[in-house]
């Protein structure tokens, strides 16, 4: 196991620290920069590599969720020259492996032993989660913009973002001090709320509801349950947008966000080219129905499954649903191994729990949150691989 950092000196120790350096600066720029995120991703995959070639007999940690996941990448690249577009499909396929490829670069060279570097990274997902959160409040309660947003995309964007970051501040409070004092983590959870709440988008209001009554069922908090109820009701009562937009929620069907058309259009094509689907980043390409819909920006099926049956076909989406269930596998299994382990534990829950909204809000393949969520996914599969190492660490 390659645990970060080495105890050796010499170039794999500066290696190992430029490989941590770039996870934190990549999780650190995530909501910010989509630049900065690709260069940090780049440069942790390229430091990867590097220390593959100079260290002699490096060897190479294997996980659950490696083979799924391979055949799962192997999917999105048959697609590529069956695409009707293949030219678009390349440049899409090129920038997703760089983020499929930082699972690996974590299972292979992350200490999951180390419990401060796992805090730290939790930490940094939260902090950047509060920090975009007032931004896009500011914006939006000075009138700046029509709905909070992040630096890096729109509302939607913000809102995946801060519903993963709410699944990990609320599933890992029993057993990780993410936030070190009380008033600090209501403080946190209040502004991480209060964004989801300032972005409009019902769909991550409902999940922002259903997390935190299920972390109230589990932890019996009630200091957290009217922290909630009083930021909702305050949000309705004094902010008109706020209002109209849960008035709206109310009346589902009555405005669906192009939603009902985009699925129609699905549903529609459902048999052209079901094996291989049309390829990648096809959907400005193939979606019959802009003049349809109010938002003539939208650019993807709003939903990963069918988004990835549309670009894959039948392979891609059968590859998909055997990734999620070897998530779940892996979580379920992970969570039962250390049931009297707090800490590995919680944070089994929340990553996921936050993996599962990602899928839920269609954010899988979305850069910001599924960067975050692989590498997630690199720390729940190391914890269930060295469970031994990591119950002997905590003796």
């Amino acid at each position: 196991m390659n645990l970060l950092v080495s105890n050796k000196k010499g170039i794999d120790s500066y290696i190992d620290n430029a490989i941590w350096f770039s996870f934190i600066a990549l999780i650190s720029s995530a909501i910010f920069s989509i630049a900065l995120l690709q260069i940090f991703t780049c440069s942790a995959v390229i430091l990867w590599i590097f220390k593959i070639i100079v260290t002699k007999n490096y060897t190479f940690v294997r996980t659950p969720l490696d083979n799924i996941f391979l055949i799962f990448i192997a999917a999105r690249i048959l697609s590529i020259p069956l695409s009707l577009y293949p030219e678009i499909s390349s440049i899409r396929f090129l920038k997703e492996i760089i983020f499929y490829t930082i699972f690996f670069v974590v299972t292979n060279e992350f200490d999951v032993t180390n419990r401060k570097r796992i805090i730290l990274i939790l930490r940094l997902i939260v902090i950047t989660g509060m920090i975009s959160s007032v931004y896009g409040c500011f914006n939006f309660l000075t009138g700046s913009v029509e709905r909070a947003a992040s630096l890096t995309g729109g509302y939607y964007t913000l809102g995946i973002y801060l519903t993963l970051v709410l699944s990990i501040l609320l599933f890992t409070k029993n057993g990780i001090k993410v936030i070190p004092s009380n008033i600090g983590w209501y403080l946190s959870f209040l502004v991480i709320i209060a964004g989801i709440i300032c972005t409009l988008n019902r769909m991550h209001w409902v999940i922002m509801v259903l997390l935190t009554v299920i972390s109230f069922i589990i932890n019996k908090d009630k200091i957290l349950i009217s922290v909630f109820l009083l930021s909702v009701i305050l949000s309705i009562l004094i902010v008109p947008d706020v209002m109209n937009r849960f008035n709206l929620l109310i009346n589902l069907m009555s405005n669906t966000s192009d939603r009902n058309i985009i699925y129609q259009a699905a549903l529609d094509m459902i048999f052209n080219r079901p094996v291989f689907g049309h390829g990648l980043a096809t959907f400005k390409e193939i979606f019959p129905a802009f003049d349809k819909v109010g938002d003539g920006a939208i650019n993807s099926w709003h939903n990963d499954f069918i988004q990835v049956y549309m670009e894959s076909g039948i392979v891609g989406l059968i590859s998909y649903i055997f990734l999620i269930i070897s998530i779940f596998k892996t979580g379920f299994i992970s969570i039962k191994r250390f049931k009297n382990n707090q800490f590995y534990k919680f944070l089994s829950l929340g990553i996921l729990i936050g993996t599962t909204v990602i899928m839920i809000t269609g954010g899988f393949f979305e850069p910001i949150t599924s960067i975050i969520v692989f590498l997630l996914l690199g720390i729940l599969a190391l914890i269930l691989s060295y469970s031994n190492e990591v119950i002997k660490a905590d003796c």
